[in-house]
């Protein structure tokens, strides 16, 4: 017998697409879904995607951009070469939490847009030409990291050019407050 759900799961699954537009880019796209019955469009969707990518390359470093319209992410990526990160989260819990390597030349940008934590786990002998962490003041947690004294992306951590270019970690302001900016070490 039919239930209230299956309208709902066949929008999601036509609207879901993964694209090749060109040889440098891969696309994917989950759709929320809209009300049917007791389901309201706010609280539906892709509730939990999982995609793995290559590592990249110093000849082909990845460039990644991953936007949330609804929700948070977790990141996985330490492993990776990567060129640059965007990374945007929006709606209900838009938290973010990532384990990212120091690619030398990088750039790395992780904004929750209302008002939820944004944690960047680090190896612990990171560098970066420029640091940028925006929260509210008592909200920048810089574990280990204490070396970090400067938050408007005038300085940065270690050696010039041996490490990220950026690093910028925003937790906007949302309904009179923002959510906290984590630095952690991982060994």
């Amino acid at each position: 017998a039919p239930t209230l759900q299956d309208p709902l799961v066949k929008q999601i699954k036509n609207g879901f697409k993964i694209t090749h537009p060109d040889a440098n880019t891969i696309s994917l796209v989950c759709p929320g879904g809209g009300s049917h019955g007791d389901s309201n469009s706010g609280e539906s969707g892709c509730e939990l995607i999982n995609i793995v990518v290559p590592a990249g390359t110093a000849e082909k470093p990845l460039k990644i951009k991953v936007l949330s319209g609804n929700g948070g992410m977790t990141l996985q990526l330490s492993n990776a070469y990567l060129g640059s990160l965007d990374a945007n989260s929006a709606g209900a819990d838009s938290s973010i939490n990532s384990d990212l390597p120091a690619t030398q030349g990088g750039t790395i940008s992780l904004v929750s847009n209302e008002g939820d934590d944004v944690t960047a786990n680090l190896p612990a002998s990171f560098a970066a030409d420029r640091i940028e962490l925006v929260a509210d003041a008592d909200k920048v947690v810089l574990g280990s990291f204490t070396d970090i004294t400067k938050f408007d992306g005038t300085t940065g951590r270690g050696t010039a050019g041996t490490g990220l270019a950026s690093l910028k970690l925003v937790s906007k302001s949302f309904a009179g407050s923002s959510g906290q900016v984590n630095l952690q070490s991982v060994q």
